[in-house]
């Protein structure tokens, strides 16, 4: 399924699992790896714009198999011992064969609405990811007092 939703669905890059995993295995992937993810892009972006001060034509390559590292690594921590299953093996990474890339819209490019739109997610992305060290739930709890908080908007800005 991970393969067809790149292959066939024009999604970037996901990661499957190429066999069943524990819960827990999937819970302490996810805790490493979407703070790394969000953590990487987040410095892409920023390397982006500045490159972008003497290249306003600037691209960043976005490497989706460097965020994979610390997630298959706290994996393997997980279990030490465990050599009869080698869980850190069973993320997958599935591809594009196209670079992905970022690139810096043009001035203007946005309307107002997409702006407000934009700086919405830009916001959010800021709040939301997982914290080292919490759980999914404590996560999912803490989104959704985000989400519905009357005072979000002034909180984005």
């Amino acid at each position: 399924m991970t393969h067809s939703l790149v292959a066939d669905g024009g999604v970037a890059a996901a990661v499957g699992m190429l066999e069943p995993i524990d819960a827990e295995d999937a819970h302490a992937f996810c805790r490493y790896f979407y703070p790394d993810l969000l953590a990487r892009l987040k410095s892409d972006l920023n390397a982006l714009e500045a490159e972008s001060l003497a290249n306003p034509d600037a691209v960043r390559v976005i490497e989706w198999a460097v965020m994979m590292s610390g997630a298959r690594q706290g994996l393997s921590e997980r279990h030490p011992v465990d050599e009869t299953r080698p869980c850190w093996t069973l993320p997958a990474l599935y591809v594009r064969p196209e670079p992905f890339s970022l690139r810096l819209a043009t001035p203007g490019a946005f309307s107002p609405r997409d702006q407000i739109i934009r700086e919405t997610i830009a916001g959010l992305i800021n709040h939301i990811s997982i914290q080292r060290g919490e759980s999914v739930e404590d996560f999912r709890q803490r989104l959704g007092r985000l989400l519905t908080d009357p005072a979000l908007p002034g909180k984005l800005g």
